[in-house]
């Protein structure tokens, strides 16, 4: 598992994208939209999402404040891809399985969302 703090500022986006772990995401401050699938849910300061393995999934701040945002992935990220990735690991720890995860990003879809929710 690994641990990543993510501020997203007003009007900020996400590409839509999918990866071959589980993700969990805490909104600490702020809200945003995060559309998994087909399904939008607009999160407020204490809500958590899980997002499946495989589901492509991104997120947008519609909001005048920054967002907060705690993201945990299993199986971890690799930190040394992932910017701002820390594994949550025991010093000499092999993470199980042995490889990392990785995001793969979909063709640009924004304008479609943003009609859809604006």
């Amino acid at each position: 598992m690994h641990f990543r703090l993510r501020r997203c500022d007003p009007d900020g986006d996400q590409a839509p994208h999918f990866h071959d772990c589980e993700q969990i995401n805490y909104v600490a401050e702020g809200e945003m939209w995060i559309f998994v699938e087909d399904k939008g849910y607009h999160l407020r300061a204490g809500d958590f999402l899980r997002v499946p393995r495989m589901a492509v999934h991104w997120a947008w701040n519609r909001a005048d404040r920054t967002c907060v945002l705690y993201e945990t992935h299993a199986p971890p990220f690799d930190p040394r891809t992932i910017r701002g990735s820390v594994g949550l690991f025991e010093e000499g720890e092999v993470p199980h399985p042995p490889t990392s995860a990785r995001n793969i990003f979909t063709p640009d879809i924004s304008a479609e969302v943003e009609a859809r929710y604006a």
